[in-house]
């Protein structure tokens, strides 16, 4: 629920509801103020996620003695004062802060209305407060705060208040039995046949929008030293020219280097193995500007229960285990690791397994972890940029939100991941669709950012992608010329809603890999390069009159008028380039042309693209204008 929607949606339910009327009155003294949780702006307090609070939400105290809302009574005469609320006691006080009514606990571990009795002006002064003498972790049960407060004419039933709780919004909130993916976009149906396409670039029209970091990739295999230092290995990797490095390795990274080839970790002396982590790091310095290390989760001597979390004595030693980690790279190798990543994919035990379950969440425990790592690794290097959680459901939007305010003194940049599919028979042109829907959610989660860190820029990283979520469908697609073309449509989706950072899944493996797994480049490795080389910098406006056929866009690389255009239909296509705000004077563009049949390298003339190209299906074509002598 937003800011300012309250009020005005309470007085109007309750108007109706005390006149009888269906329509509203302009009775200045038959009014209601209604509190939602989001609309709160006390110190102390946090916003938290729960299916049957109102809307969503609710909010807690994360000390004792914290005032949950403030309520201006001007206006009213008698009035009675309602709360929904559960957990622990609660105290009303006037605006000169003496107490004027107190409630017991709601210990059912249910949302519950109760009454705080009826007052007049001249008893609670121009304002009220709720306030709670214990902090929510002194709950019992079920996590405790407030959730909705009224001031409603005395005698309201608590049927009618009950038509003040809005529904939670479903797609945030709930987790069906299977992995969710990202939805289609129904309105971008498949083609029937070949089509004519008209693409207008205005050269002249910059959209605020950079092209700089977006194309980046994660290191995988590169954990394994003998990958590492194949010189065919490091030529593939810098091919693609990532802008980013995240370096990934859920299971191997924490694993012993004797029983694992990947492992970084000497579980003897339970602490880092430097000879392993320069034997992997070593061959790749260089090759990206920035370079991402992702501490996936806490070694096993710190889960001895097995269930995933991070066991309640070891939160410390893991933060101190991080720290070292930052204290060998940064300090000791002098290698300026510039981002870090606590956890990855955690949030299947701290929040997914609950909503499944129906329990309460465990956000704020995560959240826990990351800010002690934090402040521990910050403590060694201040200069390093720190994130999380890598939320494998970035559609879950509610609780990237929650764990962002938690962590936001904490957190430099949020990170999550999103698929396409599962299912290898999932038509293309609903993968291809996909990479909008993604680009929907990008959109959400960056205004989010925005609005609860409005004076400091969160980054946004969306560091794991790709077609299918599990290696075990073994989708062929993400190898191919169709992989291509998914890369080249979340690309533009990254730098045109928000993305400061994107990290496709992964440089180098059987069945993700953009090499395969004895270091061919397979067709999204040259997307990769190709948008590397040409196409970062200034975004400007380009369309399509048949964007379900044809995508374009262009930017300004080093004053040079780059753009692609990706044909995302299985025909092929004409398409008329219509170009416009040019300053040069050019007359040809360089072209490399990835489809089915390979790479193509060749040179047009901008008035036969005027006339018309054809454009194979499924491929990805790249344009640089070249200047006249």
């Amino acid at each position: 629920m937003k800011p300012g929607k309250s009020f005005l949606c309470g007085l109007v339910l309750a108007l109706s509801l005390w006149t009888g009327c269906s329509s509203r009155t302009e009775a200045s003294d038959q009014k209601v103020a209604v509190f939602e949780a989001e609309s709160s702006q006390e110190s102390l307090t946090r916003v938290l996620i729960d299916a049957n609070a109102s809307g969503g939400q609710y909010r807690a105290a994360t000390a004792d003695g914290t005032t949950l809302a403030t309520l201006q009574t001007e206006g009213f005469d008698t009035f009675e004062v309602w709360v929904r609320y559960r957990g622990l006691p609660l105290v009303l006080k006037s605006n000169e802060g003496s107490e004027i009514a107190r409630l017991d606990a709601n210990e059912s571990g249910n949302w519950q209305w109760a009454s705080l009795g009826v007052h007049r002006l001249e008893e609670t002064g121009d304002s009220v407060q709720v306030f709670s003498p214990f902090s929510d972790r002194k709950a019992s049960e079920a996590p405790s705060g407030l959730d909705l407060v009224a001031l409603a004419k005395p005698g309201i039933e608590v049927a009618d208040l009950e038509a003040l709780v809005q529904p939670a919004p479903e797609e945030s909130l709930t987790v069906p039995d299977a992995d969710v993916v990202l939805k289609s976009e129904p309105e971008a149906a498949e083609s029937e046949g070949p089509a004519t396409a008209t693409v207008r670039i205005d050269w002249s029209q910059k959209t605020g929008r950079v092209a700089d970091r977006q194309y980046s990739l994660n290191i995988f295999n590169g954990y394994d030293t003998k990958v590492a230092n194949d010189p065919k290995y490091v030529e593939g990797v810098a091919y693609m020219a990532s802008p980013i490095l995240r370096y990934h390795n859920m299971s191997g990274m924490l694993a012993d280097p004797s029983k694992n080839r990947f492992g970084w970790i000497d579980e003897d002396a339970k602490t880092w193995d430097a000879e392993r982590i320069t034997a992997a790091l070593d061959p790749l310095e260089g090759l990206s500007r920035e370079r991402l290390i992702t501490i996936g989760k806490w070694p096993k001597w710190m889960d001895l229960d097995k269930d995933g979390m991070l066991d309640q004595g070891q939160y410390e030693a893991f933060a101190q285990l991080c720290a070292d980690l930052v204290r060998l790279l940064n300090v000791e190798q002098k290698r300026g690791i510039q981002y870090f990543e606590i956890s990855n994919e955690r949030d299947m035990v701290y929040w997914l397994r609950q909503m499944k379950k129906g329990q309460p969440l465990q956000i704020d425990e995560l959240a826990k972890i990351h800010n002690l790592c934090a402040q521990a690794m910050k403590a060694v290097d201040p200069g390093i940029k720190i994130g999380g959680p890598a939320a494998c459901r970035g559609d879950l939007v509610q609780p990237l939100k929650q764990f962002a305010i938690l962590t936001l003194e904490n957190l430099d940049f949020l990170s999550y991941h999103a698929y396409a599919s599962g299912d290898a028979s999932e038509t293309d042109v609903n993968i291809y669709n996909r990479a909008g829907s993604l680009g929907k959610n990008l959109a959400t989660i960056r205004r989010m950012l925005d609005a609860i860190s409005p004076d400091r820029a969160i980054e946004l990283h969306l560091n794991e992608y790709n077609i299918c979520y599990t290696h075990r469908v073994r989708d062929t697609r993400m190898s191919t010329h169709k992989g291509a073309v998914f890369d080249a449509l979340v690309f533009a989706q990254l730098v045109q809603n928000g993305a400061d950072v994107g990290n496709a899944w992964n440089e180098c493996d059987n069945v993700y890999g953009k090499m395969a797994r004895d270091f061919e480049l397979r067709p999204p490795a040259h997307v990769f390069h190709y948008f590397n080389k040409l196409m970062t910098g200034a975004e400007v406006q380009s369309e399509s009159d048949s964007p379900r056929v044809v995508v374009p866009f262009a930017v300004l690389h080093d004053r040079r008028e780059n753009w692609v255009l990706i044909n995302r239909s299985p025909y092929a296509n004409t398409v008329k380039v219509e170009l416009s705000g040019v300053d040069s004077d050019i007359s040809e563009a360089s072209v490399q042309c990835l489809s089915a049949t390979g790479l193509q390298d060749f040179t047009m003339k901008l008035s036969d693209l005027a006339e018309g190209v054809i454009l194979p299906p499924d491929s990805v074509s790249f344009f640089s204008a070249i200047a006249q002598d």
